[in-house]
């Protein structure tokens, strides 16, 4: 059962990932590029104390460690919310 989890994860995850990717070099909205008008990665608050929690879920590897805190790469960052839930002290919101 657990196989069949991870791989239906993993298949959605792909087709999610294809989605946005086309999304972002086909669609156009008032001129802008689809991700600069849609997809809003989310963003760490200074209450971020540094445990490195949201950077093991992050399925995209958009999270790193920055001066103070930890920082999430837009260009990176599908929205899937995976940081957010982790967080032990809800740094991390959209």
């Amino acid at each position: 059962m657990e196989g069949l989890l991870k791989n239906f994860l993993a298949q959605y995850l792909k087709k999610y990932l294809k989605t946005i990717e086309f999304l972002k070099k086909y669609v156009k909205i008032d001129g802008q590029q689809f991700k600069e008008v849609i997809c809003m990665a989310f963003v760490i608050s200074d209450e971020c104390i540094n445990c490195g929690a949201c950077v093991a879920e992050c399925p995209v590897g958009a999270i790193s460690e920055g001066d103070d805190k930890h920082v999430i790469d837009a260009e990176l960052c599908i929205d899937c919310g995976a940081c957010a839930d982790s967080c032990p002290v809800d740094a991390i919101s959209e």
